[in-house]
């Protein structure tokens, strides 16, 4: 006999085995990327909204005003 059935057959179930890991990593790593992508997207959209359209100017006095407005203790 030329080739040992056995030894074909453990092989054949290695392969598919290192494949099947290979595939599950990939999907993983999908995942976990496309988890932090909507993360982003999401936190992007809780920022900016909390900015509504205003300029940096206009929130660097605001901010200057407020902390004025503590240290004079007329909140």
């Amino acid at each position: 006999m030329l080739f040992n059935r056995n030894k074909l057959s453990s092989v054949w179930e290695k392969l598919n085995f290192d494949s099947y890991k290979k595939q599950r990593n990939i999907y993983l790593a999908s995942a976990i990327i496309i988890g932090g992508l909507f993360f982003m997207v999401g936190s992007g959209v809780y920022i900016s909204s909390g900015v509504s359209g205003g300029s940096s100017l206009e929130m660097a006095i605001e901010k200057r005003i407020d902390d004025c407005y503590k240290e004079k203790g007329l909140d």
